[in-house]
């Protein structure tokens, strides 16, 4: 009796080993994975930015990249801070929305959280292709910073205008356009503006304007000068931050970019421990003759 009542407690202790062992193992199963749960994500809402070479201050591209920093994306994207995209999704769905919805930022909390696995490769999707130039086509025209521009490894760069006259001999009419920084890291953020003429007196010098009485010139400097309020971000081309620095525009709207205008490259930099030289270009499609717009943005 003895001997029985021992085997059946231990083909019951077998059993319900075996089934804790099989729980396990599909709790583990459940989990979610780098290759079949987070990449996706990534590669669709991250990596543009956080790549090798992009702007962002380190690559998320493979599971050795993105592993150390589990618990720190957890965080970004739980607080919203990551992807950024302030469109508040209440008032409507938006072109080129990069965010994440809740039920993925459960899915990066629940993989960090759960020691963030790596998964099976075969599961992993494909690297999305990586523009290392322009992002779209090749632009009609080229327009870059008049002089490079060195970025110390340290401390504080105040922000600086440099202007350069457009190339063009009559009025042109945008349809598209992208910046480009020239070291994508040290660009904190920058806008391109247009400045229809110089003030009296004022000169282009080696990428500044400079007034009559010898002084660099703003574009509020340049603005006021000239008459305007110099509140002018109606002459601004386009903006340059992490994750946005082209624009496409359709049904008949662009940017009108007069002939004996200057462009006017407005840029923040950010040292990063290394100092580098930048120059910032912007890139232009043109409408052909006869395609002009009817609307200016």
């Amino acid at each position: 009796m003895k001997r029985q009542a021992f085997t059946v407690l231990l083909c019951w202790s077998v059993f319900a080993a075996a089934t804790a062992a099989g729980a396990a193992a599909q709790t583990a199963d459940a989990s979610p994975t780098f290759a079949k749960d987070v990449a996706p994500l990534l590669y669709r809402s991250c990596v543009t930015c956080h790549r090798l070479g992009g702007v962002a201050p380190m690559p998320l591209v493979t599971y050795q990249e993105a592993r150390p920093w589990a618990k720190a994306i957890n965080q970004q994207v739980s607080t919203r801070m990551m992807p950024p995209w302030g469109a508040d999704p209440r008032h409507g769905r938006f072109k080129n929305d990069r965010s994440l919805s809740e039920s993925e930022i459960r899915t990066i909390a629940d993989w960090a959280d759960r020691g963030a696995p790596k998964g099976h490769d075969v599961d992993l999707p494909a690297i999305p292709a990586l523009a290392d130039g322009w992002t779209h086509s090749q632009p009609d025209v080229v327009i870059e910073m008049p002089v490079e521009f060195e970025v110390p490894a340290e401390g504080q760069v105040d922000v600086t205008d440099f202007y350069v006259k457009a190339p063009f001999a009559d009025d042109v009419f945008v349809k598209a356009l992208e910046i480009r920084p020239g070291v994508a890291q040290v660009v904190h953020h920058a806008g391109v503006y247009v400045i229809d003429k110089l003030p009296d007196g004022a000169s282009l010098v080696n990428g500044r304007i400079i007034s009559a009485a010898g002084k660099p010139m703003s574009r509020r400097d340049i603005a006021r000068a000239n008459g305007q309020s110099g509140r002018d971000e109606n002459d601004k081309l386009l903006s340059f931050v992490p994750g946005r620095g082209y624009e496409e525009y359709r049904l008949g709207a662009g940017q009108r970019i007069k002939d004996g205008s200057y462009i006017n490259f407005y840029m923040h930099y950010q040292p990063t421990g290394v100092a580098v030289r930048d120059r910032t270009r912007i890139g232009l499609h043109l409408a052909k003759r006869g395609e002009e717009g009817k609307h200016q943005v």
